[in-house]
């Protein structure tokens, strides 16, 4: 029995001794005047109650990380069973939950929200990869948030987003269970909860799954909400934000040396007033933070619960006329929770304690996570037919094999789905680096590998283009300095620099140069296809030169290709009858040229 379990994991409004108290969620057009050190005091009391300690824990990324759910609560058990009536856990979590496994996908995320609701979470913010469902189970139309919509409904804690607004209004979408900010009471002291979510989400999430929203300037909105809450009474207020950093030494707070100052974390708070915030929550950069900025507390732990983060808070609850203040914190490095440090669920290891309790999965989580892995198994273990020679390795800002072979395959998907007669479906295919997620293992290949390199549910799409476009896209792309690099098929890509100003050519198989009046035929991902990564920015597409497949996930058409080369055991990146990475990639002569290092003409 763990009763005192759920004293500080249930969320707001549900009335119990620690639900939201008044204000949760609300979200006035303008802020009142911030009041912090002359507000009234949220109790009066003859003797003050002690001090206590108020454990922050966070986590981020999750991207359906199911199977590692049971240790995460053994943890969470653990610390819960320190508690000796001076100590409370608030949970939170930084947004990317559902999205990137088997197990998670085929339930659009329906087990993590009954995990995280069982586990105690308080709040979570919501990630770009939220709304990589779309609409609700199999429908390719509707409701184009129906499945996140459906998730923050069912979770007993409140999704925060004090930055996402419906379009052209200064309001939050009207969603059951979504927040801007929420006022908690822990202990006796009033805690305010902010969420943000990436002010970057239209770039990288398909267009058509965020109709109606706009993703503003996080400053502002959390300046806002963070004002409110304090003049509310909160006597600590805590962000939880799927925005992130990124440092390389993290034993030292204080020591900002080895942080990436640029990052959007780290921008945003030395922005933000001193003392407004006390704790950020990050998330989004998949990296690790454990540091003071501009005094607060940012942490991050990495992704896929291989970590969570903790912040301890020594907090005074309000009394004699003076309001509850934080009094001392403690900002721990991440929390591996596995001696490996790989991320892999079958290679984990846990610890037999955790600062002196037992760490054991409980039954209830294992046992609520089993159907999910069991709707997944049979689908993770299909065989495709071929072997991989060795790992094929990916690259997100540098070309790679993996991309290379991902280029190949949705030129041969597209080619199978569009061809009709004599008019080929496709003349060449991008992939690009950010949906490239995980390398190939060698061996034998099943889908769950191929799922895990790209779990992403896109449907195979094609773009007319000129030669003239195709150019101007390619020289756009190669002058970005940051990002996922793209990965090609079906052409070679030269660029000759004039001073910064590249230009571009494209060359078929056969050498034939590509004229900027040809028409030709691009394969690629609806996410791609509809604007995702501004691959089309600034350039007039007629709507007719978009076709998606409706029916046709781009990972399944993959899937049919590789098959294929496996029955047929030869090809140009066949050795002996396996696929052989080496084949796929020659560094000294990459399909578009310089994309090694971008921008290509500084």
């Amino acid at each position: 029995m763990r009763r005192a379990f759920w004293v500080w994991g249930l969320g707001c409004g549900l009335g119990l001794s620690v639900s939201a108290v008044s204000g949760c969620g609300a979200n006035p057009q303008s802020p009142p005047k911030r009041v912090l050190d002359s507000a009234a005091p949220s109790t009066v009391a003859a003797n003050p109650p002690a001090p206590f300690q108020l454990s922050v824990i966070g986590t981020n990324d999750m991207h359906g990380a199911v199977e590692r759910l049971p240790l995460f609560a053994g943890y969470v058990d653990a610390m819960q069973n320190q508690k000796r009536g001076n100590r409370e856990l608030l949970l939170l979590d930084a947004g990317d939950i559902f999205q990137g496994s088997l197990e998670s996908n085929l339930g659009e995320g329906d087990v993590m929200i009954q995990a995280m609701n069982r586990l105690g979470y308080r709040a979570a913010a919501v990630g770009n990869h939220e709304f990589d469902f779309g609409p609700l189970g199999d429908a390719r139309t509707g409701d184009p948030q129906g499945a996140l919509r459906a998730r923050i409904a069912e979770a007993s804690f409140p999704f925060l987003a004090a930055n996402l607004l419906s379009k052209g209004t200064s309001r939050l979408p009207e969603w059951k269970n979504l927040q801007a900010s929420t006022l908690i009471e822990v202990h006796g002291v009033k805690v305010g909860l902010v969420g943000l979510s990436t002010p970057d989400t239209p770039n990288i999430v398909l267009p058509a799954f965020i109709e109606g929203l706009d993703f503003v300037d996080p400053l502002p909105a959390i300046t806002e909400q963070a004002t409110r809450l304090r003049s509310q009474g909160a006597d600590v207020v805590i962000v939880t934000a799927h925005i992130g950093g990124k440092c390389t030494e993290l034993e030292h707070a204080q020591d900002l040396s080895s942080c990436d100052m640029s990052q959007e974390a780290m921008e945003l708070l030395q922005k933000v007033e001193p003392g407004l915030i006390d704790v950020f929550i990050g998330g989004h950069t998949h990296q690790a933070v454990a540091h003071e900025v501009n005094g607060v507390a940012l942490v991050e732990s990495f992704s896929k619960l291989q970590a969570f983060s903790r912040v301890d808070l020594t907090v005074q609850p309000p009394g004699n006329g003076e309001r509850g203040k934080v009094l001392e914190r403690h900002i721990f490095p991440p929390q591996r929770m596995c001696e490996d440090s790989s991320g892999l669920a079958s290679t984990c290891k846990a610890p037999e304690q955790y600062q002196g309790r037992s760490v054991t999965p409980p039954s209830d989580v294992t046992a609520m996570i089993q159907p999910a892995l069991e709707r997944a198994k049979s689908k993770r273990e299909q065989p495709l037919g071929l072997s991989i020679k060795q790992e094929v390795v990916r690259g997100y800002d540098k070309p790679s094999a993996l991309g290379n072979l991902f280029a190949d395959l949705t030129l041969l998907g597209a080619r199978r789905v569009f061809t009709q007669g004599q008019h080929p479906g496709a003349d060449l295919a991008i992939a690009n680096g950010g949906g490239l997620r995980a390398n190939l293992p060698a061996g034998p290949l099943t889908y769950g590998s191929l799922f895990s390199a790209m779990p992403f549910d896109n449907l195979i799409a094609r773009v007319r283009l000129t030669g003239a476009q195709l150019a101007q896209m390619f020289a756009a792309h190669m002058q970005r300095s940051g990002g996922g690099v793209l990965s090609v098929a079906g052409v070679d890509v030269t660029i000759s620099c004039h001073g910064d100003t590249p230009e571009v050519r494209l060359r078929r198989p056969n050498g034939k140069l590509v004229k900027d009046d040809e028409v030709l035929w691009l394969a690629l991902s609806d996410y791609l296809a509809t604007g995702g990564d501004g691959l089309f920015k600034g350039m007039e597409l007629p709507k007719d030169a978009v076709e998606i497949s409706p029916e046709v996930v781009l990972r399944d058409a993959m899937a049919t290709e590789l098959s294929a080369w496996g029955k047929a055991g030869k090809g140009a990146a066949f050795s002996a009858g396996q696929l052989d990475p080496l084949k796929l990639f020659n560094a000294k002569k990459l399909r578009i040229q310089r994309a090694d290092r971008r921008p290509v003409c500084p």
